[in-house]
Parts: structure tokens; sequence; C-alpha cells
């Protein structure tokens, strides 16, 4: 499967590591396709993505697919799992608010894992995404809370951040 030069470079990367699962690959393709409408542009995606370790000579498998896209017009979330499959859409306006933390520490202090940001090398344990979406009375629509414990989860969400700034307060119709 090549690239998609109707997908940003973030759903063309998922889509190569879909590619080894099999059909599961053009069917989230063509979910994708259809869910989007033809004026919408993708502003942001994040995606989640669980597979099973290859054991001899048994082929990976796919787990759960979760995709998450904020779009010019909506919120999509698509979810790919074992028993179902599942797309949601949400009307939303703009972005009103959102909070990136990162989290260095396992547990309170004295106990657990505690660590400060320097003594870990300023390598966050976890990272959690609070974004609250309005509509255009300003009326919360959308609340999208996400966490990420695994390293490349922690970078792709962190890699958001320039992306999240410019779209902060703007109609997301008017976003690039």
């Amino acid at each position: 499967m090549s690239t998609d030069p109707a997908f940003p470079e973030s759903v063309n990367e998922l889509m190569e590591k879909l590619q080894s699962l099999g059909p599961i690959a053009t069917l989230i393709s063509r979910t994708l396709k259809t869910a989007l409408q033809p004026e919408e542009r993708i502003l942001l995606t994040y995606h989640h993505l669980e597979v099973s370790e290859e054991v001899g000579q048994q082929r990976v498998l796919m787990g759960s697919c979760e995709i998450r896209l904020v779009t010019s017009l909506r919120f999509l979330t698509l979810g790919f799992f074992p028993t179902y499959h599942q797309v949601m859409a949400e009307d939303i306006h703009k972005m009103a608010s959102f909070t990136l933390t990162n989290r260095f520490a396992t547990g309170y202090e004295g106990e657990g894992d505690a660590t400060t940001a320097e003594e870990r090398g300023f390598n966050p344990l976890e990272i959690r995404l609070e974004a609250i979406f309005v509509n255009e009375h300003g009326e919360t629509v959308k609340e999208w809370n996400q966490d990420a414990s695994r390293p490349e989860d922690i970078k792709f969400l962190y890699r958001m951040l320039p992306t999240l700034s410019k779209m902060m307060g703007k109609p997301l119709a008017e976003c690039r």
C-alpha cells in the first residue's frame, strides 16, 4: 500500500504499520475515506495500535487500533477491535483550551518510583493531553482526554504541541 496524498503523514505512517497485518489496513483506509467529508481537512491525528508479537511461524495479529482525528469540522474517533468496529463523529467549532502534562514519577513522594524530571533526563514516564472543544456559542461539546505511557505514544503526543498551539482559540475551519 503506497502513501495516500489525501492523508497527512501521520495517517500514512499508521497505514504503513498496518500493512503487514493484512486486509485490516485496507478496511481502515476505506473507513477513514468514507468517514471524512470532501471539504474536511485533517488537522490533527493520534492513533494507538496494539498488535500481538510474532512467535515462530505465527503471523502478527492486530489486537486493536484506535484513531482520533481533529478535522476542520469534527472530532472523529475510529475504533477497530476484534469483535466490533466503531466510528463516532462530533461537530466542533474550535479548541477552547488544552493541557499537556508530562509525569516523571509513578508514586507519591517517598514511595514507589518517585523521581524528578532532571533525574529522568527530562524523559516522562507518562503524558496526558486534555483538550476542550466548543461549538459556535462557546459551549463545551467534546472533551478529549488521552493518556500515554509507551515511549512512542509519549513522543507522538508531545509532537502535537506546536499544532495544538496554532489551533488554540481559532475556528478550526480556518486552521491549516
